[in-house]
């Protein structure tokens, strides 16, 4: 039998990811029963949920904005479960260089807040089936996450074939009058293939745990919560097809530079681990109440290259702190409820390189770190204020939403390529407004939403060298490309619809609904654009 590339690359992305997809379709079984358990416990509540139904909850509840699952105690009677699937395609030249220029995403998703007796319950599932084309110098799973260290190869505009799903769930409880407890679990896996040598091979497995209490006294309440997450990434680069015997790999640094290698296979192992938490402090006068959040995560990723002898001169460390300031403060007025959300954050990053030499013990081979030196480091400041009004009806359905928000960011970054210095830095401002309004007709009701933003750039300089020593392990336009897309102004408009028929009540379906959306991008100094469209059906119980 004569196997083509295309019949090698299903079999071994079959083969690739059984143990994932098993695992996909075990957890899907257990959370089936899980509802259809619940469902058959029967509800304390007659209230017919809409597709807005989270919308209010979590506006209501605002303690839904921290990572404290304590908060969950505060939620509405009644309970919430949603299930939707569809398609999510996007496609233009609009796009980072890594990122892709046409993508299709075959999803499905369930979320559910529930109450068992003493127990505040919630779960989500989503799981996501992607099908990329068009990214360029890219050999990871998830090429933005802040990481500089990037894994990519010569050969462009190869496909991409990524799966992943996520699994999250929380449970909250009143110990008494005076304390809370909760604690959120999440759980993400995901596998990629490209179509094309040299193909990496990626997977991906992310696990957090963050338990959190709240103090409940007459004038105020004092909460905490504490987290820990690992992420590991295995990148094994192959080449199925052998008629190609100069195959280059590049292993990225930052700003463009490059350490390059031709080889037949490569192997990656990426393993971040972050600490994480924040103190909330809520407070209430009259009718207004305060919510005042302090977060911190502080998160370091570190990189071996090779299976058996283990390198680190071909990318490095990343080490993270990022702190962010909420503060909430809502009241209500004339059936309206109003929301007044302040952010501000401080970000940095450090990348690490290491200096190695190869010492032989035998036919053994070991990389011994002659030194560690400082490569890269990123800053980021940026604030935000957003204000939001939700309108509900008689019959505590929504009515319409008003959402406007600015926000502004100041980014810079400097490479230590000694002992010259490069940098970049640019700062940005966006504005945004929407508005929802929402009819009801018997038992059909629909929902229009329209939203438009823009960010300007306020100022930019980027500083590179153009000595041939220099760049001849600098791909320029790379990082040239990515900052140009960082620094253009930027007009975006959104427009969605869903509409929903209410069921008569059975105890287990309250409401089908269809979701339509469509997102244009378009910035102001070129011809580029992107659009994105997604349409989903779902239904409420």
């Amino acid at each position: 039998m004569k196997f083509t590339c295309r019949h090698i690359f299903e079999l071994r992305c079959r083969h690739y990811t059984r143990n994932q997809m098993g695992n996909f379709l075990r957890y899907m079984l257990l959370f089936t029963l899980t509802i259809a358990l619940v469902n058959a416990m029967g509800s304390d509540s007659l209230k017919v949920n809409s597709f807005n139904a989270f919308k209010i909850s979590d506006f209501k509840n605002y303690w839904h904005a921290t990572e404290n699952a304590a908060g969950m105690t505060r939620n509405l009677p009644g309970n919430i479960s949603d299930f939707n699937s569809g398609l999510v395609s996007g496609n233009g030249d609009y796009h980072r260089i890594m990122a892709s220029s046409r993508y299709q995403d075959y999803m499905l998703s369930t979320k559910s807040y529930r109450k068992i007796d003493k127990f505040f319950l919630s779960g989500s599932f989503a799981y996501h089936n992607l099908l990329e084309s068009g990214a360029r110098w890219n050999g990871t799973l998830e090429p933005y996450r802040g990481n500089p260290y990037i894994l990519g190869d010569s050969v462009t505009w190869s496909t991409y074939r990524k799966e992943n799903y996520a699994l999250s769930g929380g449970i909250a409880t009143n110990i008494n009058s005076k304390i809370s407890v909760g604690c959120k679990i999440d759980y993400f896996a995901g596998v990629g293939a490209k179509q094309k040598d040299p193909r990496p091979e990626n997977n991906v497995i992310r696990i957090s745990a963050n338990p959190g209490i709240i103090f409940h006294r007459e004038k105020f309440n004092f909460g905490a919560d504490f987290g820990y997450s690992n992420r590991k990434e295995e990148i094994n680069y192959m080449q199925l097809i052998t008629n190609n015997p100069d195959i280059s790999y590049f292993a990225f640094k930052g700003f463009g530079f490059y350490t390059k290698e031709i080889n037949r296979n490569y192997y990656r192992f990426q393993n971040e681990k972050n600490l994480f938490g924040g103190l909330q402090f809520e407070t209430w006068q009259t009718k207004l109440t305060y919510l005042t959040e302090l977060k911190f995560k502080y998160g370091k990723e570190t990189i071996d290259d090779g299976s058996f002898a283990l390198s680190k001169d071909k990318a490095g460390d990343w080490d993270v702190l990022d702190l962010n300031l909420k503060e909430i403060l809502q009241f209500a007025n004339r059936g309206k409820t109003h929301r007044i959300e302040l952010n501000a954050g401080y970000f940095e990053g450090n990348g690490s390189a290491y200096t190695q030499q190869k010492v032989y013990h035998g036919n053994i081979v070991e990389y011994v770190t002659v030194s560690t030196n400082l490569k890269l480091n990123r800053k980021i400041l940026q604030g935000q204020f957003e204000y939001t009004c939700q309108k509900l009806n008689a019959a505590e359905r929504v009515d319409w939403i008003f959402n406007s928000r600015i926000a502004s960011a100041k980014n810079r970054e400097t490479y230590y390529y000694i002992p010259e210095i490069f940098y970049s830095g640019y700062t940005n401002i966006s504005g945004l407004a929407s508005f929802e309004k929402n009819f009801y007709l018997k038992s059909f009701h629909f929902a229009p939403f329209l939203a438009a933003s823009y960010t300007c750039n306020l100022s930019k300089s980027l500083v590179l060298s153009d000595l041939q020593e220099i760049t001849k392990y600098q791909m320029k336009e790379i990082y040239i490309h990515d900052f140009n897309y960082q620094t253009d102004n930027l007009f975006k408009l959104e427009a969605q619809l869903v509409c929903g028929l209410f069921t008569k009540k059975t105890g287990l379906l309250d409401q089908f609904f269809v979701h339509l959306n469509f997102s244009f991008y378009k910035p102001s100094i070129s011809n580029c654009s992107f659009s994105i469209l997604t349409g989903k059906i779902g239904f409420m119980f």
